[in-house]
């Protein structure tokens, strides 16, 4: 990896935590974005029904931090491109 392509601190964690890590391709990106979207969306009639919206509380801006994390390896070319 060159001098300017070195992650940022919030990008480097959200690569590891939010799974990013083994991703190897944009498509797989989305693919996992949509899950946690679908996921944090199906947290919401569970927090109805519990009447506890930590999950659903947690869940939105986790996908919103795994979509900044794509966008900003989409803006430093980050993902591998068929050969």
């Amino acid at each position: 990896m060159s001098e300017q392509n070195k992650k940022p601190l919030w990008v480097s964690i959200g690569w590891i935590l939010l799974g990013l890590n083994n991703v190897a391709t944009k498509k797989g990106a989305m693919i996992l974005f949509g899950f946690f979207l679908l996921s944090s969306f199906a947290c919401i009639p569970v927090s109805i029904y519990m009447e506890d919206w930590s999950w659903a509380g947690m869940m939105f801006p986790i996908s919103f931090w795994l979509w900044l994390c794509i966008r900003w390896g989409d803006k430093n070319s980050i993902w591998e491109t068929a050969s």
